[in-house]
């Protein structure tokens, strides 16, 4: 049918099944911990993983699994396996705009020799340009001609403050303006 196959896993046996079906993607890092050999295999059968870590940091073996990927991950270099943003808009303590603590989170996850601009650069493209073409549109999440994306805009430097892409100055989405606090005399701490 050539068409992705998403799972929600769980657990030790939720990954083996989904593994073993040959999906393409976990819609959500693991709760529980899960073993390393599955990890490992995950990796080699270039599994996509959305992140949503922040929402679910409740969970016991979720900040292990992502770290243990980020760290196959690297060592794997013909893995096509990666991150991608995935936040959970509909919990009423998650904000509107871009989920700061999830790519703060995604950051310090999965930068596992230490923190440069290029893995900030990652995360970034995680949530825009990577996100676009995992949806086979690769011009998503890009500023390019005859792009399909949505514009946010914000006061100050994102790449240094990701929490000010949580209530965004600026929304153009759909050709219309949705927010526009441009206009306003406003000053961020």
């Amino acid at each position: 049918m050539n068409r992705k196959v998403a799972a929600h896993v769980g657990e030790n046996t939720g990954v083996e099944l989904a593994l073993d079906g040959g999906v393409d993607e976990w819609a959500h890092i693991p709760c529980a911990e899960i073993r390393d050999d599955l990890l490992h295999r995950a990796v080699e059968q270039d599994v996509t993983f959305v992140t949503t870590v922040d929402t679910l940091s409740a969970c016991t073996g979720i900040h292990a699994n992502t770290h243990k990927l980020a760290h196959i991950m690297s060592h794997n270099t013909s893995t096509k396996s990666k991150f991608i943003y995935g936040s959970e808009i509909g919990h009423d303590n998650v904000p509107w705009g871009i989920n700061a603590e999830e790519l703060v989170l995604m950051l310090n996850l999965t930068s596992p020799d230490g923190i440069d601009f290029n893995d900030v650069l990652r995360v970034f493209r995680s949530a825009t340009s990577e996100a676009g073409k995992h949806l086979n549109n690769p011009l998503l999440g890009t500023l390019m001609k005859q792009a399909p994306a949505d514009i946010i805009a914000v006061r100050g430097n994102p790449f240094e403050r990701f929490k000010l892409l949580e209530y965004p100055d600026l929304v153009i989405s759909g050709g219309r303006i949705i927010v526009n606090d441009f206009k306003k005399n406003k000053i961020r701490n």
